[in-house]
């Protein structure tokens, strides 16, 4: 999250200050808290990416593939892509059409996702000195990488393949597509911006015995000028907002429901009381377990 949009949203410090005594029994005025790799992580896929794997050839010999797809994540963690791309096939670069479905599955630094990308070029395309026509189906099975020192990217699932597919060429006939190298160390870099950071804003005020009031959901998300999908540097999804204090447990639950009734979202913060940060953050968001 940029400096810059925390403090757009988390406005005047001052009301900070009072937030860990407000947050005891009467938890009103304008509070943000920030959450990322290391707390309580959501991941907005959304962006531009570069697949590389190897296609088999004869004499266990292979060559590389490389191409790139624009995904888009929606409200309930499906991705989607459509269009066309560049395929470099050994030497050879081939124009074609693309299609990209998947899912985004369990949460946090465990956050999996299933991808199947069909490529297929329009009419013939010069490949291995002659016009040939081209298509792959590839089936992808990955998770975020849960070392937060590393850069955030996808990698190979704990157990199983990450890549496996095939590729069929006119006058070449089909070939299976591999991870390449040692499988486990296979990787897929997310796009600059998408870092699982995100940021929780909440305006409480009391009504009458209770609490309510409006917040937001700021998700970090693909934050390239040029962003070929449109997607700004941050995903923002709007909540009401409302606050219950139970003195049994000295503790104040806000529960975040989308204002838009057609969105997945449900949220839930944990507050002990004379604490700063929440002590516990339940929900999903974005088809991902926050956890």
């Amino acid at each position: 999250m940029t400096s810059s949009l925390k403090t757009r949203l988390l406005l005047a410090p001052a009301l900070f200050c009072a937030a860990p005594l407000l947050l005891a029994q009467a938890p009103t005025g304008t509070m943000g808290f920030s959450f990322g790799r290391d707390t309580y992580p959501i991941w907005d896929f959304s962006g531009p990416y570069t697949f590389s794997q190897e296609v088999g050839g004869v004499g266990g010999s292979s060559m590389p593939l490389t191409f790139g797809v624009s995904l888009q994540q929606d409200l309930s963690g499906h991705l989607h892509g459509s269009g066309s791309t560049m395929v470099t096939l050994g030497s050879d670069t081939v124009a074609v059409n693309f299609t990209a479905t998947g899912t985004v599955s369990q949460g946090g630094n465990a956050t999996k996702v299933t991808l199947t990308v069909h490529l297929s070029n329009v009419g013939l395309a010069p490949i291995a000195d002659q016009y040939r026509s081209f298509s792959a189906n590839l089936s992808y099975n990955l998770r975020v990488d849960p070392n937060i020192n590393d850069a955030p990217a996808w990698i190979a699932p704990l157990n199983g393949t990450p890549v496996h597919g095939s590729v069929s060429v006119s006058g070449l006939g089909s070939s299976a597509v591999v991870a390449g190298g040692d499988p486990s160390t296979y990787s897929v870099p997310l796009p600059p911006g998408i870092d699982g950071g995100w940021l929780c804003a909440m305006n409480l005020e009391s009504i009458g015995k209770s609490f309510g009031g409006t917040g937001a959901v700021v998700v970090d998300s693909y934050a390239e000028a040029d962003n070929p999908v449109g997607q700004a540097t941050y995903r923002t999804m709007y909540a009401n907002l409302v606050a219950h204090y139970n003195a049994g447990y000295n503790q104040t639950r806000v529960t975040l429901t989308p204002m838009s009734g057609n969105s997945p979202m449900s949220l839930e913060l944990v507050f002990t009381t004379g604490a700063s940060q929440p002590s516990l953050v339940t929900g999903r968001v974005l088809g991902q377990t926050v956890k």
